[in-house]
């Protein structure tokens, strides 16, 4: 799935990820959630290898999987390590043609 952001298909990182209230498929789909299917776990495969890739696959653990809705602020609970390596795992998952941010920190590539 290749999405388009911007007329030049072009997604910006920043260096404090934004955080959704929802869900672990909800933090990697962002901004794609009122678009993605009501049913059916197509991507699941997709998602988990995508969340192995950016190194955060143990938030699957904490969360309880990709649908469980979590108590608590994603900015409270995960390290800006965390975030960041969460906003990666995203990027791979929308694929746009160009992405760019701020500087980054050592953190993604652990």
């Amino acid at each position: 799935m290749t999405t388009c952001f911007g007329p030049r298909g072009t997604l910006f990182l920043p260096q404090k990820p934004y955080m959704t209230d929802g869900t672990l498929r909800e933090q990697v789909i962002y901004p794609l959630k009122d678009i993605y299917p009501a049913s059916g776990s197509v991507d699941d495969d997709r998602i988990i290898q995508f969340l192995e890739l950016a190194g955060v696959s143990s938030l699957l653990k904490r969360t309880g999987g990709l649908d469980e809705k979590v108590d608590w602020n994603w900015y409270d609970v995960l390290s800006p390590g965390e975030m960041q390596r969460l906003s990666f795992a995203r990027l791979f998952y929308l694929q746009p043609k160009y992405a760019g941010g701020f500087v980054w920190s050592s953190a993604p590539q652990q």
